[in-house]
């Protein structure tokens, strides 16, 4: 097995600021580290592979998936690992 890692470049510290001033004009201030995850998720192409997180929930226009929760029926001959790695 293998462990991507993604660093917090210029991209995502753009991102990050962007972010942070959208959260603070809608009234929802957040920590860094979890505007931090939010704008490298935006940088790589919009997805957050969380457990349970109220907080990255509410980023405008994020996605979040949270694998505690089994996913829907996969279409035949498509399991669902190969339904995430396609989202």
């Amino acid at each position: 097995p293998s462990l991507n890692l993604w660093s917090f470049d210029d991209a995502a510290a753009f991102e990050y600021g962007r972010l942070e001033a959208e959260l603070l004009r809608i009234g929802r201030p957040m920590q860094t580290i979890d505007i931090e995850l939010a704008a490298i998720a935006f940088v790589l192409g919009n997805c957050v592979v969380v457990t349970v997180d109220g907080d990255l929930s509410a980023v405008p226009g994020l996605k979040v998936e949270n694998w505690r929760t089994p996913p829907s029926s996969p279409p035949p001959n498509e399991d669902p690992l190969h339904q995430r790695l396609k989202a």
